[in-house]
């Protein structure tokens, strides 16, 4: 197992825990080998501070160009020529992952938007667009913060393998980030006269172990994006492990996103249910009118785990949600069996609850 010492980011200051980690690695690498070429260039990668959790080399120009393809998006080329004044960012998660896009763009003869994209599945439905409008003073502030993402700080610069301290620092499961800035060619700003400012593009690409500049700035760029979108300030940022995440799950809602929105406290409580609630508890996940479906609905959420996906929302006080319910093995021997379920949800006194569900035949669980 080759885990490069220069993936920094989380640290411990614990020198014993360090000594075990050190030599479970060592243990550990009769039975992961890899050639030295191999592990040349996994060091590489890192040392340069381009590998995401996978060692994905994020900085090669050919892997960004497909990020940006997962996205739709033209090349900032293209839309500094088009006369597009932007700020963009992609975010890969801790595993390796390519999660959300988050674009500010403001295009000639229109005013500046912000857009959300997550990558566009090659079949099936496409989440409709989540944009909004930026007003002036937020587009100002857009535009001045992205002033320094680009660079680099004078310990990323001086940083050094050893520090003489004796200890091992690792950074496990870092997000990574590949940021953009294009400004279109404009009159040059604060000067007399017709003078040109040509346009220009700045771009780089940074994991959280770094500890630079550009991790900062997208995170913070998520936080604008949503505060402009009001259909997404409804999810709880207790449900999902970073608003980028949030952004992303909000993008793939459908229909009525701020019912959507509001469904997905429903459907936590629900996914977070297990044989330990009381019946008296989950009762109250059901509306007044669905009472009568109590008894087996609830024997059907003990049952099993439900894994249910995003919300739809139909309407201000209707929404719906489908996903599956595996059933609990009983023993090694048992294979776990799993059925398709839809469930409708209807707002009551201000929160949305169970309306009506749908159970299909259960079958063999295949995964």
């Amino acid at each position: 197992m080759i885990i490069p010492a220069s993936r920094r980011g989380l640290s411990s200051g614990n020198n014993s825990l360090n000594k075990f980690i050190l030599a479970l690695f060592v243990l550990l690498q009769p039975v992961y080998s890899a050639s030295a070429q191999d592990e040349s260039a996994m060091d590489n990668v890192f040392d340069r501070g381009c590998g995401d959790d996978d060692g994905t080399d994020r900085c090669d120009d050919n892997v960004q160009s497909k990020m940006r393809s997962l996205y739709g998006w033209k090349s900032a080329k293209v839309l500094t020529q088009e006369g597009v004044t932007f700020r963009r960012m992609m975010f890969v998660d801790g595993y390796g992952n390519d999660v959300v896009a988050i674009e500010f763009a403001r295009k000639p003869g229109r005013s500046p938007r912000v857009k959300i994209e997550t990558p566009k599945s090659p079949e099936g439905i496409q989440p409709a667009e989540l944009s909004a409008g930026i007003g002036q003073r937020d587009w100002s502030q857009i535009i001045g913060r992205s002033r320094l993402f680009d660079q680099k700080l004078a310990r990323e610069l001086e940083k050094s393998k050893a520090d003489g301290s004796g200890e091992i620092t690792i950074c496990l499961h870092g997000w990574f980030i590949v940021a953009e800035a294009g400004d279109a060619e404009s009159l040059q700003p604060n000067v007399v006269g017709q003078q040109i400012k040509p346009a220009s593009i700045r771009r780089d690409a940074e994991s959280a172990c770094a500890g630079g500049l550009t991790v900062p700035y997208a995170f913070q760029m998520a936080d604008v994006a949503l505060k402009l979108l009001p259909e997404c300030q409804s999810i709880e940022k207790e449900s999902v492990r970073n608003v980028p995440k949030l952004l992303a799950r909000c993008n793939l809602m459908r229909g009525d996103r701020l019912a959507a929105a509001d469904a997905m406290q429903i459907v936590a409580k629900i996914e977070a249910v297990d044989e330990n609630r009381s019946d008296q508890q989950l009762k109250w996940l059901l509306a007044a009118s669905a009472r009568e479906l109590a008894p087996d609905f609830i024997k059907m959420l003990k049952s099993g785990k439900l894994y249910l996906g995003v919300p739809v929302g139909k309407g201000p006080d209707h929404a719906s949600v489908d996903g599956v319910i595996v059933q609990r093995e009983r023993s090694n021997d048992e294979s776990s069996m799993v059925a398709d379920i839809s469930i409708e949800f209807i707002r009551q006194t201000g929160e949305f609850l169970v309306q009506s569900y749908k159970l299909s035949e259960f079958r063999e669980n295949e995964e």
